[in-house]
């Protein structure tokens, strides 16, 4: 049996007013991930470029393969 349909069966036995609260419980929830709860998000217009330009630097042999001892710890 799936999750979903452990919930459903679940659901199915609340009485209303428990189902009630699970139904906005989940509503809410739903709204926060999507980022809705208080209207669409707009993150970009506080986004300045180049704020930080030259903060920091990428190493020469940042793609290289790690190391043996990074995977397998110094004992190796």
């Amino acid at each position: 049996m799936t999750q979903l349909a452990q919930l459903e069966l679940a659901a199915e036995s609340l009485p209303p007013v428990e189902l009630k609260a699970l139904f906005a419980f989940i509503s809410d929830r739903m709204k926060r991930v999507k980022g809705l709860e208080n209207g669409p998000l707009e993150t970009t217009r506080f986004r300045k470029p180049n704020l930080h330009a030259g903060a920091w630097i990428v190493a020469e042999d940042f793609d290289a393969p790690l190391p043996d001892e990074f995977w397998l710890g110094n004992d190796s």
